[in-house]
């Protein structure tokens, strides 16, 4: 597959005191493996055609000219501060249209007016074959508690009171909060912050109903 690889296989633990679960339990989940490298970050399958991750995780890949082959094409998003890891997102178009099975299926994107309420109860997945459920948190508490780092188009998730030690989630994976209809929907992307494996800090992530037209005018009419 050239120098960038799209893979489900298992990789080493990622989550700290996550849970055991299975792949087939989270069938958007990607890894992407560098040729030389091994797996360097997660992806969410959007549709067919596209992959959702984070921008930092390509912020050196136009220096080496890794994305050649079956990446088709890499869109960072133009606001991109690597700072700050404001606008932290980005789209990568496959070469060729996934085949969906059991195993491989697309997860929900919100719209620009989806809210994902402070403690509602989402999860993370990581590439240790584990999962941790963690609550969103309210942003202008966790914009105070994280000295005013938080933009609008971050959100804050996990336990602030320190309640648990849990889930430094790969980064560019998803955020996954489930809904009434039982429809899965990626919250957020994983980008920055202490990670929420530390006692009272928060992970935080690019919130991804801020980016719907973006996501919308780059990917056209494979949006859907």
């Amino acid at each position: 597959f050239g120098s960038l690889v799209v893979t489900l296989l298992l990789l080493s633990d990622r989550i700290i005191g996550g849970h055991e679960t299975q792949i087939s339990n989270w069938p958007w989940l990607v890894s992407l493996h560098f040729h030389s490298f091994g797996h360097v970050c997660a992806a969410t399958v959007i549709n067919r055609k596209w992959l959702l991750s984070a921008a930092h995780c390509y912020q050196d890949t136009y220096k080496a000219n890794a994305v050649t082959q079956t990446i088709k094409r890499l869109i960072q998003h133009e606001q991109y501060d690597d700072t700050t890891l404001n606008y932290d997102i980005t789209l990568l178009e496959l070469s060729a249209p996934i085949a969906f099975n059991e195993n491989i299926q697309p997860v929900c994107l919100p719209s620009s007016s989806h809210v994902f309420p402070a403690g509602k109860s989402c999860h993370i997945v990581g590439w240790g074959a584990k999962q941790e459920n963690v609550k969103i948190i309210d942003q202008a508490l966790c914009n105070k508690r994280m000295k005013h780092q938080i933009t609008t188009q971050m959100l804050c998730a996990g336990y602030l009171t320190g309640e648990i030690d849990a889930c430094d989630g790969d980064s560019g994976g998803p955020l996954l909060c489930e809904e009434s209809s039982g429809k899965w929907f990626v919250a957020g992307v994983v980008s920055a912050g202490e990670g929420c494996a530390r006692s009272g800090l928060a992970g935080i992530y690019t919130r991804l109903a801020k980016f719907y037209n973006w996501m919308h005018e780059k990917m056209g009419t494979s949006y859907d």
